[in-house]
């Protein structure tokens, strides 16, 4: 007998896609979890072989223990019929799994970093540097020195087992981390335009120190705006259309 129900369309009497009953999709969430359960098995002979050759595996090997005890904890809800419950809390009570593996590709990169800050650094002791080559440089040690504390605190919440939560938050700061790359190219840009003023004042071009000054209180209110909160701009485009004329 079919565990499975076929869907008749009342108007023409066409047979539609057959619909799996409740029994046959047990079998088949009773046989993917037992697949399951034979990977994660050999997947902990292999963790216990690598642990052997003196890889610090301790805390993956715990999780994968975990992990196999979750799976007979959900063939168990199956049989009692509730493994649509199950499902819907097995997300929070999985074990983070791959530790050694995370904390040892945020080492590499923390070394990765590290070197590249260091070899910046020393770069600015070239014989000869030239102004826009040391801000480059300067810039770029800024910024290295920037993620370097981003992976410091990833590897910190990686060995507090919060790596998950740590990275939804990272994730939701993207647009400050934007804008606070966007407000150093500005301050570059100030600082260049100031060098190209004290130049044209140096040579009393007058024409020229104009138009660098009006570029500067441009990139000032560029600078501005970027750090001004949305509801503060509003308030001052509501007070200046509302200024009363009679008092001018």
């Amino acid at each position: 007998m079919s565990d499975q129900v076929d869907n008749i369309d009342d108007d023409s009497g066409e047979v539609k896609a057959k619909v799996p009953t409740p029994k046959a999709k047990d079998r088949e969430s009773r046989a993917s979890v037992r697949k399951e359960l034979r990977y994660q098995r050999q997947h902990l002979k292999d963790l216990r072989s690598r642990l052997k050759n003196g890889e610090n595996l301790s805390e993956d090997i715990t999780a994968c223990q975990g992990q196999i005890e979750l799976l007979f904890k959900e063939l168990q809800s199956i049989e009692e019929g509730g493994h649509t419950t199950f499902l819907e809390a097995k997300d929070m009570i999985a074990p983070k799994q791959n530790y050694a593996e995370k904390k040892e590709n945020l080492k590499q990169h923390i070394k990765s970093v590290k070197k590249e800050i260091t070899e910046s650094e020393d770069s600015l002791y070239q014989l000869n540097l030239q102004d826009d080559d040391r801000k480059k440089i300067l810039g770029d040690i800024t910024n290295l020195k920037s993620e370097l504390e981003d992976l410091i605190e990833e590897m910190n919440a990686l060995n507090q087992f919060n790596h998950t939560r740590f990275v939804d938050a990272r994730n939701e700061s993207r647009e400050n981390m934007r804008k606070a790359e966007e407000e150093q190219n500005l301050e570059n840009e100030k600082n260049t335009l100031h060098e190209e003023l004290r130049s044209a004042n140096e040579s009393s071009d007058l024409a020229k120190a104009n138009s660098i000054l009006q570029k500067i209180k441009e990139v000032e209110s560029k600078i501005k705006s970027l750090n001004q909160p949305k509801e503060d701009i509003f308030l001052e485009q509501f007070e200046e259309k509302a200024k009363d004329p009679f008092l001018d």
